[in-house]
């Protein structure tokens, strides 16, 4: 195909797509199971448009465009057949002959898309779970279960909202489009660039600054981005330059904005897909767990600012060269920037449904940042729209895709009823320890992860591990919040580290090198998950005193297990010096006898501070 006619068709599909999601939640002229059916039609048309398939057998992207097309009849023969789909009685009424058809060719469609975009990960693990819907039977024990018929299988999973149209491609087509939509928006209207403006005026004088402006610069993007690899992908072209040039290893480098952009997936008002699943899935409302989030995301930059200032430490780093601007010049000439994430909060906070909330703030983003073309009467700018509507669209793919294959993967877990069985097994396993049942949960929140998105990840784990959480006598809350927590940290986790990955390119380094370094920088962070099980306040249960003293000493146990692992605090620490550090925080954390072990905990605190402030460290850069 034509390089240029290719480029137009990409283009005018991922516009109509925008439009079409806009019109949807502007007029609800359409029911959310036929948004659902556009959605994953318009999504699979892009990424094989965008995605070549092996040139063996896609000789002048023939192969590409039969997909394409086969994206689209499959997603017209669901729409036309939507009447029929929404009236008729579940394993009652016949299934048709198109049914089968269009069943297979879409679980083929968003297999291969899913490899397409993110490797053979997810799309293995779809595979699997198709392969266990019609051979489980087989299988002996507590894992096996009865035969699956054909028939079954394809009404479970096309013909109802519990598979391939379930709870994940819902949230995805409800909810994600539009604030991916938004963050579109915000990036054309150059809002990114004001907080990295905004994070090199704050921390651009500090020793390491660049890498501090990373951090700041991404937990700002973090709040309308809600994707690690966008955001890495956003900040780190700007910061990841800055901070090689102030002295920061390539390495280093990838591994601080991976660190710094993965927390973007927990940093309200936006967070990743991951909690608006969370919502769906808990039936807890969305303002309540942005509002949950806030303690864990301050907890996650902590550590991430605390590994950063140690790094500069230990290295010698200064502060940056780079001109800064004002704080307040910038805040008085760019602050009105900050109107979209108001109008947003606002909407959110005064219980306005989410899809309002979002499509409110892309008005006011596209408001704010219309004004002053038309000011300047510089009308082809206003194009730049347009290419926002492309480019929300064309990141959406990166959700849309791997939401519809967890939809398939949970619709047989339902099916089979695998996802109850799999919470006994934990539960057997972990006995009435619930150390142990965290510890399993974590693990396999982990391993998960490194072969699928957060989101994805997110999904199965709350379907297989956090309801033995639950039965344990977790709070709800508490325990999503566990598994969402572990699933955003894969995107750091060796060997499959997304974040990691995306910032090595930029920073044209060994990836695996990156995923190591920011692995091992932000081992802390690994630890909070396990804070928040145990100290209840930490996410907003108990009086106000309880919750600001946790979040007090949850920050000080955190940056006592940073300076150990990094091995400095204020210069290069000592063996026993860092066991000072390490004891402070485990006595601190300990919630027997409380009054005791604080009291110790934070006296060992203090002679390590002390012990460590007896020496000079390296000299500025």
């Amino acid at each position: 195909m034509d390089h240029e006619l290719k480029k137009r068709l990409v283009a005018g599909t991922a516009i109509t797509w925008s439009l079409v999601q806009l019109y949807c939640a502007f007029t609800f002229a359409l029911d959310i199971l036929q948004v659902e059916m556009l959605h994953i039609s318009f999504a699979l048309i892009l990424v094989f448009l965008l995605k070549p398939g092996p040139g063996l057998f896609n000789r002048k992207g023939g192969a590409d465009l039969f997909l394409a097309a086969l994206s689209l009849a499959a997603g017209a023969y669901f729409l036309f057949s939507y009447p029929r789909i929404i009236e008729r009685i579940r394993f009652v009424d016949e299934v048709l002959p198109g049914d089968y058809a269009a069943c297979m060719a879409s679980l083929f469609l968003v297999l291969e898309a899913g490899r397409r975009l993110m490797g053979w990960g997810l799309s293995v693990l779809g595979l699997a779970a198709i392969a266990y819907a019609f051979l489980g039977y087989l299988i002996p024990g507590t894992l096996g279960h009865s035969s699956v018929s054909l028939s079954n299988f394809t009404e479970f999973m096309v013909l109802t909202q519990e598979g391939l149209f379930g709870i994940p491609l819902r949230v995805s087509t409800t909810y994600v489009f539009l604030f991916v939509l938004f963050g579109a928006f915000l990036k054309y209207g150059r809002l990114g660039e004001f907080y990295n403006d905004l994070a090199v005026s704050v921390a651009g004088g500090l020793r390491g600054g660049p890498g501090k402006v990373a951090v700041i610069s991404s937990s700002l993007l973090g709040t309308i981005s809600g994707s690690a690899v966008a955001n890495v992908s956003t900040s780190g072209t700007f910061t990841i330059p800055m901070m090689k040039r102030a002295g920061y290893s390539p390495v280093s480098a990838g591994a601080i904005e991976a660190l710094a952009s993965t927390g973007s997936q927990i940093v309200p008002p936006i967070m990743g897909a991951a909690a608006f699943i969370m919502a769906e899935l808990t039936r807890i409302p969305y303002w309540t767990i942005a509002l949950v989030a806030i303690i864990p995301s301050i907890l996650y930059y902590v550590v991430v600012y605390a590994a950063v200032h140690f790094e500069s430490i230990r290295t010698g780093l200064g502060v940056m060269s780079e001109e800064r601007k004002p704080l307040w010049g910038l805040l008085i000439a760019k602050g009105y920037m900050f109107v979209p994430i108001v109008v947003i909060i606002y909407y959110l906070g005064a219980g306005y449904s989410i899809t309002l909330s979002a499509t409110m703030a892309i008005i006011a983003s596209f408001i704010i940042s219309a004004i002053p073309i038309i000011a300047r009467g510089r009308w082809k700018e206003m194009l730049v729209f347009v290419d926002a509507l492309e480019d929300g669209a064309k990141s959406s793919i990166a959700v849309a895709v791997p939401c519809a294959i967890a939809g398939v993967i949970v619709g047989v877990l339902t099916l089979t009823g695998l996802g109850l069985k799999f919470t006994e097994i934990i539960l057997g396993l972990a006995g009435s320890d619930v150390l142990w049942l965290l510890l399993i949960t974590s693990l396999v929140c982990l391993v998960l992860g490194m072969g699928m998105p957060t989101s994805a990840a997110y999904i199965t784990v709350a379907i297989l591990a956090i309801p033995a959480l639950i039965k344990a006598g977790m709070p709800t809350i508490t325990a999503h919040f566990f598994g969402f927590y572990f699933a955003n940290l894969s995107m750091i986790t060796p060997p499959v580290a997304l974040a990691a990955y995306a910032g090595a390119g930029i920073a044209d380094a060994n990836s695996a090198k990156v995923g190591v370094r920011a692995c091992r920088m932000g081992l802390t962070l690994y630890l909070i998950p396990f804070l928040l099980a145990t100290y209840p306040p930490l996410m907003l249960m108990g009086s106000w005193p309880e919750i600001i003293f946790a979040i007090f000493k949850a920050s000080v146990i955190v940056i006592c297990f940073t300076a150990a692992m990094m091995g400095t605090f204020h210069r290069r620490l000592k063996a026993q010096e860092k066991l000072l550090f390490v004891a402070a925080g485990v006595l601190l954390w300990i919630t027997t006898y409380p009054l005791l072990t604080n009291i110790v905990g934070f006296a060992l605190l203090a002679l390590a501070v002390v012990l460590s402030l007896r020496g000079r460290p390296p000299a500025e850069a």
